[in-house]
């Protein structure tokens, strides 16, 4: 569907999604409280499907790699509510892989 640039509309999706859930402390008014986090995990989810991939792959075959590295420190920043450094983190890798 997507074809060759399948991993750039990802990246970019994931970024759009991170900038969108980014919010000052005080969110506008009618806005949702998850909505941040909802966004957030969309961020994360278009960020990771390819280092998710790579990284079952990989530990299939008894490896690791860089990316079950950002696997873990981006389920960890998730963990500590940090939801935005991980949805950045992996947006920032996704977008290396696709350039």
């Amino acid at each position: 569907m997507l074809g060759s640039n399948r991993e750039v509309t990802f990246a970019l999706t994931s970024g759009g999604a991170r900038a969108l859930g980014f919010r000052p402390q005080q969110p506008a008014p009618g806005v949702p409280a998850r909505l941040p986090i909802v966004l957030y995990a969309r961020a994360y989810g278009f960020g990771g499907v390819f280092a998710v991939q790579v990284a079952f792959g990989d530990l299939r075959n008894r490896g690791f790699e860089i990316d079950t590295v950002m696997l873990v420190a981006a389920t960890g920043a998730a963990a500590l509510s940090a939801w935005a450094e991980g949805a950045l983190l992996l947006f920032r890798f996704n977008t290396g892989h696709a350039l």
